[in-house]
């Protein structure tokens, strides 16, 4: 097997979702008025949907999965955008 490379490959997956990431961390941080508040959680687990059966698992354990956001001040509103998702991923 090859060498690794020691920089992050142009084009690559892991550069394409961490400029995407980084867009959108400012993008937040701008709406909110929080510069530079992390907007990731960290140690998450990257995957690759490969079929519509990984996807459909994702979306049920998107929708299952209890939010914790702490950092969020009006629950109504969250309740309200959970409710959103969990309607269009039925």
């Amino acid at each position: 097997m090859g060498k690794m490379p020691n920089r992050p490959v142009v084009g690559s997956v892991g550069v394409i979702v961490g400029s995407f990431k980084s867009a959108v961390s400012k993008r937040v941080n701008q709406i909110r008025q929080t510069p530079g508040a992390p907007v990731w959680q960290r140690n998450y687990y990257e995957h690759i949907i490969r079929d519509d059966g990984a996807l459909d698992r994702i979306r049920k354990y998107i929708a299952n999965n209890p939010l914790k956001l702490e950092f969020e001040k009006n629950q109504t509103e969250i309740a309200k955008d959970i409710e959103k998702i969990r309607g269009m991923i039925r």
